[in-house]
């Protein structure tokens, strides 16, 4: 049977939930996206649309799993598919949301380095596998490590105090390093013993006080690197309207710095904070990008009419993150900081221009 999609207007697409209904106390109970609600603190409930019975037959005809990853792809506008939901349909946006958290990663686990390197002939690149075991050996060591972040899917379901606790504590660790991110892009174009040196002062802060998002992950996958590989190259990388940062390394030195497929075969994706370690060349199946919304449970109200009215209550707001794959028609790679190899023989490479690491 062919499979069946959701199409409004002339867009067809599946995507991310902004909202997860569910019962507490034998009533309805809400999440909605304040971002979409900011004008709006009063909705009035309406009947199912014709939605709700095509993403029933999509589960039934490719299985749940298979559903929910169409859930999870963004459109070249950087949609995702719940947006052709109104939240107020809300046996239909319950649907969606659970279909769109789905499988999120929530605990993170040891890489087998035979996993990671099985996809790639050893005999073909020996470079190539060599790099992918030392990004595996530098992942778990993070893994290891316990680093608190308040933007993985981890923290789904915490309270909004908690997740703005986590939050405010990354926030001071991070002004009390600004020098040190400062020397870091003012180095990273003439310096690498001054750029290596300020590296590791920042990974070894966020060693001692573990917590941080993928900012500081890649910043100590970093300095692993240059402890355990220091012949090795390596750039950190923003994907814009991503929200995220990760580590490249081994990059042709010749090829664009935006266009993956220039890179060479032995560049590597390091990406601790996604716990994922893949051959540049795999960018397109591999790369996950981040979102992160603020959700409030909704309460409803009953009238003399009988007529229900939803209304936001703000104590119950929280934030819940989303992985996203990446779409390169939407999302853009930009490399933020050269990091040259501390006993690299080329080190007169040409220097990137880093803005300030303020990623997640």
């Amino acid at each position: 049977m062919r499979p069946r999609s959701i199409t409004t207007s002339s867009r067809t697409f599946f995507t991310l939930s902004h909202g997860i209904v569910h019962k507490r106390d034998g009533h309805p109970h809400i999440y909605m996206a304040q971002k979409q609600q900011s004008d709006k603190s009063v909705m009035k409930t309406q009947a199912p649309t014709h939605h709700h019975q095509a993403i029933l037959d999509l589960i039934d005809e490719q299985g749940y799993a298979s559903a929910a990853e169409q859930f999870k792809v963004i459109d070249d506008c950087g949609l995702i598919a719940i947006n052709s939901i109104h939240q107020s349909d809300t046996e239909t946006y319950r649907l969606a949301s659970d279909l769109t958290l789905y499988s999120a990663p929530s605990v993170r686990k040891h890489l087998d380095i035979n996993k990671v390197t099985a996809p790639y002939s050893a005999s073909s690149n020996e470079t190539l596998h060599k790099n992918l075991s030392i990004a595996t050996e530098i992942v778990n060591a993070i893994t290891d490590m316990n680093i608190l972040t308040c933007t993985h899917p981890n923290m789904n379901g915490a309270s909004l105090y908690e997740y703005q606790s986590l939050a405010g504590r990354i926030t001071r660790a991070r002004t009390a390093l600004t020098e040190h991110y400062d020397a870091v892009i003012q180095y990273s174009e003439s310096d690498s013993k001054q750029t290596n040196y300020h590296v590791s002062k920042i990974a070894n802060a966020i060693k001692k006080d573990p917590q941080g998002n993928c900012l500081e992950y890649s910043f100590v996958a970093l300095d692993l690197l240059h402890e355990q590989s220091p012949f090795i190259n390596a750039e950190l990388y923003t994907i814009t309207h991503g929200d995220h940062l990760f580590m490249v390394i081994d990059r042709d030195r010749a090829s664009c710095t935006d266009d993956y497929q220039t890179w060479g075969n032995n560049a590597v994706v390091v990406d601790a904070w996604s716990n994922a370690v893949f051959s540049a060349n795999d960018i397109p199946q591999h790369l996950t990008a981040h979102e992160s919304h603020t959700v409030s449970f909704v309460k409803p109200y009953y009238g003399h009419d009988q007529e229900v009215t939803l209304k936001i209550d703000p104590s119950t707001t929280q934030k819940f993150n989303v992985v996203l794959p990446v779409n390169l028609n939407y999302h853009r790679l930009s490399a933020r900081l050269f990091s040259p190899a501390p006993h690299h023989p080329d080190k007169a490479h040409a220097a990137l221009t880093p803005t300030s690491p303020r990623h997640d």
